[in-house]
């Protein structure tokens, strides 16, 4: 695995919120990296053994420590949690899936969506305030909200085409490829699911690096 070009550009689950400066200040970009399901337990070990070079600079010019996850400890909650601050119980997200309905007599999943978020996520409030912000693959965010700047939502996705805001930067990023929910691993298929998972990260850290380089 491309340890080294993850680490710089991994950008698979990325919020990246851009304040601008006021007058003649300087712009400002804050960027925020989140990285699902990464543990300390790994991280360290990696990191003390030369394969995570630039966490290891993070630590060690920064500062690292434990979190107590959300209640339940899953990716939807979690995620919705840090963007609302407010906890499963008040946003009303609990998982990826809700249950099922029946749809031409076969059961289909019924995903957990933006529209069931009761919590204003920090896009919209910076929305509301005037800044720009850009938004990148955040769990249980289709379909993308309205916000100042540009959005592209993550899964599961309500639409193959309605995952942009605004909805016509779609067609800036043919290249970009949306995640699948529940995709399974064939037998003696491990190199084949991790080539494409590499692709999409690719894909996706090219469009993460335009974004940042051309948006204010």
């Amino acid at each position: 695995m491309r340890t080294d070009k993850l680490i710089r550009l991994s950008l698979s689950l990325l919020i990246a919120l851009t304040a601008l400066g006021c007058g003649s200040q300087p712009v400002q970009k804050v960027v925020v990296l989140g990285f699902d399901g990464l543990t300390f337990d790994l991280l360290i070990p990696w990191a003390q053994e030369g394969k995570l070079p630039n966490f290891q600079k993070l630590m060690e010019e920064g500062s690292a420590t434990q979190l107590i996850s959300s209640v339940p400890p899953s990716s939807p909650p979690a995620w919705t949690s840090a963007i609302t601050g407010v906890n499963p119980g008040k946003h009303g997200i609990f998982g990826f899936v809700k249950g099922t309905t029946e749809v031409n007599g076969q059961p289909q999943l019924d995903f957990y969506t933006s529209r069931d978020r009761r919590a204003d996520p920090l896009w919209v409030i910076l929305t509301e305030q005037g800044r720009r912000s850009v938004v990148v693959n955040v769990p249980c965010s289709s379909p993308p909200d309205k916000i100042r700047g540009v959005m592209i939502s993550g899964f599961p996705h309500t639409s193959l085409t309605n995952f942009t805001s605004p909805p016509e930067y779609r067609f800036k990023i043919p290249e970009y490829r949306k995640d699948i929910y529940g995709q399974l691993v064939s037998v003696d298929g491990e190199q084949a699911f991790l080539d494409d998972m590499n692709d999409i990260m690719d894909r996706r850290a090219e469009v993460v690096m335009r974004l940042f380089e051309e948006e204010s």
